[in-house]
């Protein structure tokens, strides 16, 4: 009985040892290859800033922007597909010269383009209450008083004052008979321009309630002096110190076009509208971008529609003198949530009489990816970045990339998470393989060796 016994645990160590070598050699095979596909490339390749033609999701081992500081950045961008969470605040950075990736904290709740913008020339992002510098990785603190939280919407084209927003939620709670999705109602809406240098905080003005949407509020003229806002249905210019200029009234659902609105010239600012369409693509929704005094709001320019997207919104103006927006692009109709809505920028309320409006606000609900392009008064704007799949749900890019209209690349990280997460789960089920084949192996080589044993005793006998 004791050979039979020792065969046993020998083909037990023999099974053991085998898995473990396989799946040892199929973990040092799936690291290499994981090596090969990814090299962190620091590299600048081109002299001045400029915009990549491609960005992607950050690599599973991509650095902290506090802890590793980029320098500069040409663009911000946000996405929830980036890992399984689904978290919206996922956010990154891409160098302004180069294609070095670093990460922003997803404990700042902020979204690329929304709430967190970068300075003209990419070295601070402007987070809520915080404004990150790239280059030391140090962050100033924007206190939100007794408001909830800051949000940013604007630098000054010197990069020295931000225009800010700062929100107060009330405690309100939904009625007893009230059975709808329940959204917390801002009380107080104040916009600032905070002096960065000096800390100095100048409030421009209490904001009207109804209709607030960030990346959409306020804009500041091209020679930094006057600011341009929305409160409500009207947009009104002012200096740096709060004096108003110029008022006019816009109808409901338009809105200050976003953070690169003023034309160059200075007299000119850009609107942004949604009409509901059945434009025979798949998000029923006209955006058009439209150009109009910046004192009276009489048209004063050209307009620029686009058809079956979710929202514009207005970064700059490229060398040639065209818009150049961000487009969210929709989901496909089969992948919308069976409760999405067309996005839009007016005022609603519910059956019941409850303010719905934020619903109707939550531009990233139906977006699949985000893209820079450059709008033409006829004819299909001019993609200048789009997004690997799964990249980009929402961006920002400095102003300075914009006017500069330089162009490269763009190189992507290749070991993303997702890519990371596939490689594991195949090595997991080949070493589940080899772990059955070597045990079914070992199992006929033992059954083999009995028989013939069982065959000698029997000859012997």
């Amino acid at each position: 009985m004791e050979q039979p016994s020792r065969s046993r645990r020998r083909g037990w160590l023999a099974i053991g040892l085998t898995g473990f070598i396989g799946l040892a050699l199929l973990i040092a095979s799936a690291t290499i290859v994981g090596r090969a596909l990814y090299a962190p490339d620091e590299r600048d390749v081109t002299a001045s800033p400029s915009l990549p033609r491609r960005i992607g999701p950050p690599a599973v081992i991509t650095r902290s922007a506090r802890r590793s500081p980029i320098g500069a950045a040409s663009v911000v961008f946000s996405s929830d597909q980036w890992t399984i969470d689904g978290i919206n605040s996922d956010t990154a950075v891409t160098g302004a010269r180069g294609d070095a990736y670093r990460r922003i904290s997803a404990s700042f709740g902020s979204v690329a383009g929304i709430d967190a913008i970068l300075s003209p020339d990419g070295t601070r992002l402007a987070v809520r209450d915080t404004i990150i510098d790239l280059v030391s990785g140090k962050d100033m603190p924007l206190s939100a008083g007794e408001a909830d939280y800051r949000s940013p919407q604007a630098w000054s084209p010197d990069g020295r004052y931000l225009a800010t927003v700062s929100y107060t939620f009330s405690d309100s709670a939904p009625p007893d008979w009230y059975t709808g999705e329940w959204y917390d109602s801002v009380k107080r809406v104040d916009l600032s321009i905070v002096d960065t240098v000096t800390g100095k905080e100048t409030r421009i003005a209490r904001l009207d309630t109804s209709v607030i949407y960030d990346g959409w509020i306020a804009a500041f003229s091209p020679d930094g002096s006057r600011l341009a806002y929305q409160s409500g249905n009207e947009i009104v210019v002012t200096d740096l110190a709060g004096a108003a200029h110029t008022s006019f009234h816009v109808a409901d659902g338009v809105r200050i076009a976003g953070k690169g609105a003023w034309a160059r010239d200075g007299h000119s600012l850009a609107l942004v509208a949604e009409q509901h369409c059945d434009c025979g693509g798949r998000y029923p929704a006209r955006w058009t971008i439209a150009i109009v005094d910046a004192s009276t709001g009489v048209p004063a320019g050209p307009s620029y529609p686009v058809e079956g997207v979710v929202a514009l919104r207005m970064l700059g103006w490229s060398p040639a003198g065209r818009p150049v927006v961000v487009s969210y692009d929709p989901l496909s109709p089969g992948d919308m949530a069976p409760v999405a809505v067309i996005v839009d920028f007016r005022t609603h309320t519910d059956k019941s009489g409850v303010d719905d409006t934020s619903k109707y606000a939550d531009v990233l609900f139906n977006v699949d990816t985000a893209r820079v392009v450059e709008l033409a008064e006829t004819g299909t704007p001019r993609a200048l970045l789009t997004p690997t799949y799964g990249g980009a749900e929402s961006l920002d890019v400095a102003d300075g990339v914009i006017a500069g209209g330089l162009g490269r690349a763009g190189r992507p990280p290749r070991l993303t998470f997702m890519l990371v997460f596939g490689i594991g789960v195949c090595t997991a089920l080949a070493g589940l393989v080899a772990g059955a084949v070597t045990f079914a192996v070992v199992l006929l080589h033992r059954r083999r060796v009995r028989r013939r044993r069982r065959a000698a005793l029997a000859t012997a006998a």
